[in-house]
């Protein structure tokens, strides 16, 4: 049977999987928000006889009409330096055919970044320069690595902030290598700035979500997400 590969950057997205019996899961790697950790999982997965590869997990919106929660299964990936990928038609048709039954679903580009976008003129910049409905931090370095090995390649992100929501610089160093998020260090980064505190609340209710509309995704495409191999 074909052997499929997931890469998440967080470990409550990785966690979201958890919906299926241990033996139905598919193999999981964790980056920690990082592209070169992003890519160097897919390796691993690769040469560990993965024969598919799903980006798994949250993005944040470029699109004014995506919302916390919409599904993104995207037709290309857009890498930072312009080069696109077009992710497996067939998965992908088969993916969205599933979800959108239930689901708001859209298609069209995500934006991959080698940096987080954290400021509303970054999304706007990137949403004018790429066109993308979203962007994330790994599924163009996953996309390289299927497209290197010639395997196919799917990604399936929701949306977890709105493309008008700031987000801090410095709650980025509460996500920690192994994709763990330092929940104590992001809320003193809040205690000694209590007029951000609004912000705080808003993240935490966007990010609650999209992660329950991610597992909700993930018990409705099945274990296999829908692979067609």
């Amino acid at each position: 049977m074909p052997h499929l590969g997931v890469i998440t950057g967080l470990a409550s997205e990785a966690d979201c999987l958890n919906a299926y019996a241990f033996d139905e899961r598919p193999a999981v790697r964790i980056a920690g928000a990082s592209a070169q950790r992003a890519r160097e999982a897919a390796q691993a997965l690769v040469s560990s006889g993965c024969d598919g590869l799903v980006s798994l997990g949250l993005s944040g919106a470029l699109d004014p009409h995506q919302k916390p929660g919409d599904i993104v299964v995207p037709d290309t990936v857009l890498n930072d330096d312009g080069r696109r990928f077009i992710t497996d038609k067939l998965w992908r048709d088969s993916l969205v055919a599933v979800l959108s039954a239930s689901m708001t679903v859209s298609r069209g580009t995500l934006a991959g970044s080698n940096e987080p976008l954290l400021t509303v003129e970054q999304k706007i910049a990137c949403r004018l320069s790429s066109g993308a409905e979203a962007v994330d931090m790994e599924s163009h370095a996953i996309a390289e690595v299927a497209d290197k090995h010639g395997i196919p390649f799917v990604a399936l992100r929701v949306i977890a902030d709105s493309h008008l929501l700031e987000i801090p610089a410095w709650t980025m160093k509460g996500i920690q290598e192994n994709g763990q998020v330092h929940e104590g260090q992001i809320f003193i980064g809040f205690l000694i700035r209590p007029w951000l505190w609004h912000k705080l609340g808003i993240l935490a209710v966007s990010n609650k979500k999209a992660l329950k509309a991610l597992r909700r995704a993930i018990l409705i495409a099945g274990p296999r997400l829908q692979f067609p191999g």
